[in-house]
């Protein structure tokens, strides 16, 4: 099928479109738009998984699209506040630094699961913590 005529059969203006294949060139997949993180990665496990043959990418995305992550930061109590001093000084603890950003699944599970693990906050109280 020519660039034009597939163009044509997809006719979507002003937004992107990106189609999936299956090795026979079958479109398994259509995305029209903007999809946020979490349901872009539900959309990819859904063509690598092939789930185009049990059930349609609705119904995949309805019963398995995760929550969206969450739009701030998540403050702990052992985080430095600012003005932050990255110096060290002797006898001082060391710093840790963590890199996190909002909109970041991997971050909120991070607040929610593993900074809450009494190991995880006996090793973090050895440190001052900078995010």
């Amino acid at each position: 099928m020519s660039e034009k005529a597939l163009a044509r059969m997809f006719d979507v203006q002003f937004t992107p479109t990106l189609l999936f294949f299956d090795e026979k060139g079958a479109i398994v997949a259509r995305l029209n738009g903007y999809y946020p993180p979490h349901k872009f990665e539900a959309v990819l496990d859904y063509v690598a998984g092939r789930h185009e043959k049990q059930e349609s990418l609705a119904a995949y995305m309805a019963r398995r699209t995760p929550a969206a992550a969450s739009a701030t930061l998540a403050d702990e109590p052992f985080f430095a506040k600012a003005p932050y001093v990255l110096t060290r000084t002797p006898g001082s603890k060391p710093i840790a630094v963590v890199f996190e950003t909002p909109d970041c699944s991997a971050c909120d599970e991070m607040h929610r699961d593993l900074l809450r693990r009494p190991e995880v906050q006996a090793q973090l109280a050895r440190f001052d913590v900078a995010r």
